[in-house]
C-alpha cells in the first residue's frame, strides 16, 4: 500500500446534461466519464467505479489485467485480420510464438523491459540483423498496446523498447543491385 493522500470517491459534476464523474483509477491515473444524464443513475455508477478500484487496490478483488501473454493474441488476431493481410498475421503469430517461448507465457502485464532486452540481445547473438530483432520486439510492443487500447490490460507494462540502428552500417547481409 503507498503512503500519501487516499484515492478519494472523486468529483461528480454536471456538463451540459451530461454527469461528468472524475477520479483516480488504480494506477493514479485521472480520468474524465461520462455516467449518463440522470444524477441518481451516475451516483450509482460512481459508487460501483469507486468500489471496484478500492478493492484492487486493498487486494480483494482480482485486477483485469492478470491474463497470460499467449491468451492475448487470438483476440489480437481477430481484430488485426480485419485491417492487415493474411500474410501478416502469419508473420506476426511466428514472431509472437516466439516471444511466448522465450519468456515461458507469462502474465502479460509481469512482462518487464529487462526481459525485452535480454530476450533481444539473445537473438542478436545468434546471428539475426537488427531489423529482424526490431520487428520481432515490435510485434510484442504492438500486441501489448493493442491489449491496453482495448481493456484486456489495466496498463501497458512495457510501453516503449528503443529500436537498434538498422541502417547500411549495421546491416548483417549487403544488399547487392541486380544485374542484367
Amino acid at each position: 500500500m503507498s503512503r500519501g493522500r487516499s484515492k478519494g470517491a472523486g468529483r461528480l459534476y454536471k456538463r451540459g446534461s451530461s454527469w461528468i464523474l472524475d477520479y483516480s483509477d488504480v494506477e493514479g491515473v485521472r480520468h474524465h466519464r461520462s455516467l449518463g444524464t440522470n444524477k441518481r443513475e451516475a451516483q450509482g455508477l460512481q459508487a460501483e467505479i469507486i468500489a471496484q478500484r478500492d478493492r484492487i487496490l486493498l487486494g480483494l478483488d482480482a485486477r483485469p489485467d492478470t491474463c497470460q501473454l499467449s491468451s492475448l493474441i487470438e483476440p489480437y488476431f481477430d481484430d488485426l485480420r480485419t485491417r492487415v493481410s493474411h500474410q501478416h498475421v502469419r508473420n506476426l503469430a511466428c514472431q509472437l510464438k516466439k516471444w511466448v517461448t522465450a519468456l515461458g507465457d507469462p502474465i502479460a502485464t509481469d512482462i518487464k523491459p529487462a526481459d525485452v532486452l535480454r530476450y533481444r540481445a539473445s537473438v542478436l547473438r545468434e546471428g539475426r540483423a537488427p531489423r529482424t530483432v526490431n520487428t520481432h520486439t515490435q510485434a510484442l510492443l504492438g500486441l501489448l498496446r493493442w491489449s491496453k487500447k482495448v481493456g484486456l490490460l489495466h496498463r501497458n507494462p512495457v510501453p516503449t523498447i528503443d529500436k537498434l540502428p538498422d541502417g547500411d552500417a549495421n546491416q548483417r547481409c549487403r544488399r547487392r543491385a541486380m544485374t542484367d
